[in-house]
């Protein structure tokens, strides 16, 4: 006899049905808005053999990586093709969870999030900025995780913006984990890459309101700076993950929520410095940018 289908997944507040395993992502067993299965997908001659392409499309967008990985993304659809499942389902939970989020109307950015006493602190950053380390120094500190890569932004009855629990694996380096308390309980993330993947992290289970956004900088010290006008726009729309892959013409439709988001939770600079051994003076700053909220 066929083995029953696997229960579906529960990640930024949309239910997943998928023929592949999706790491880091909770099951649920409410009826599927979305289904992920494995299948053919054509690019375009245009594409180059290597690096990250996209092509938008009116009913689909496609994105692919090194040649390694091809998504096909539709509003209710993901199409997956790829040899290597690793790496094909971290591009499914990462960017093509993103875009496919975006097609449903819903702001997805680039960065973690973690409930600090009912309210979500969101930490955007560039690659290499600490945004999984600092979600992981208060989660070593009994907070709970929202979400690590892709943030979705809801809202509640009230209107407030609120981050929807989303994917919980926590990629970290060895020296991250180490100052956490997690070496070893991380895993090997992708052949070739000395991050491992912390799959432990204890889950929020709602929706949060947005209390603080932090973007993260390297500095000579801990410290907190408020963020206004077009600069703290800009820390915001240079972490939504649509424009990232599918160009300007994915943006206008995301400044109405940003700026939502930015009025609610006015956005501020935390900047420590590239040390690991900041991490519980920053864990504190976060707690009591939390608590003013």
């Amino acid at each position: 006899m066929p083995a029953p289908p696997s229960p579906p997944y529960q990640a930024c507040g949309i239910t997943i049905a998928s023929a592949l395993d999706l790491p880091g992502l909770a099951r649920t067993d409410a009826p599927p808005d979305v289904t992920v299965r494995r299948g053919p997908v054509e690019t375009p001659d245009a594409f180059a053999p290597t690096g990250i392409a996209a092509v938008p499309g009116p009913d689909a967008d496609v994105l692919a990586w090194y040649g390694r990985a091809r998504l096909r993304i539709s509003a209710d659809a993901l199409v997956a093709d790829g040899d290597d499942d690793r790496f094909l389902c971290q591009c499914i939970v990462g960017p093509g969870l993103g875009v496919l989020l975006h097609r449903r109307g819903r702001l997805a950015l680039h960065g973690s999030a973690v409930d600090v006493g009912g309210r979500a602190v969101v930490f955007l950053g560039q690659k290499g900025a600490g945004k999984s380390t600092t979600a992981a120094a208060l989660l070593d500190r009994g907070h709970a995780l929202l979400t690590d890569d892709l943030v979705a932004i809801g809202h509640d009855a009230a209107g407030r913006p609120t981050v929807l629990p989303g994917p919980s694996q926590m990629k970290l380096w060895p020296a991250s984990a180490e100052a956490v308390g997690l070496g070893d309980a991380i895993e090997p993330f992708l052949d070739g890459l000395p991050k491992g993947v912390y799959y432990g992290a204890r889950r929020a289970e709602a929706a949060v309101p947005v209390a603080a956004v932090c973007a993260l900088a390297w500095g000579d010290a801990v410290g907190v700076e408020p963020l206004g006008g077009a600069e703290g726009f800009g820390e915001v729309f240079g972490h939504v993950y649509a424009p990232r892959f599918l160009g300007a013409p994915a943006s206008a439709s995301l400044l109405a929520p940003c700026t939502a988001l930015l009025r609610a939770a006015p956005p501020v600079r935390l900047t420590r410095p590239q040390t690991l051994t900041h991490l519980e003076e920053v864990a504190r700053r976060v707690e009591a940018l939390a608590s003013r909220a």
